[in-house]
């Protein structure tokens, strides 16, 4: 499994597909090294869809 949400550092995901799995991985990651860990659960069923608009509409490539 990669360790790059951003395929090497090179592009941002466009699609939930493009995450290849690892976005909840990611999730679980933040949730577990931040001190977040008992501030709630990880919705599984709620797709990162603001985050991939704000990927699709920012400046930074």
């Amino acid at each position: 499994m990669s360790k790059y949400i951003t395929v090497n550092n090179t592009k941002y995901p466009k699609t939930f597909a493009d995450f290849g799995g690892q976005y909840f991985y990611f999730m679980e990651k933040f949730k577990q090294y931040s001190g977040y860990s008992d501030k709630g659960n990880i919705k599984y069923d709620l797709n990162p869809t603001t985050l991939l608009n704000l990927f699709s509409t920012s400046n930074c490539k």
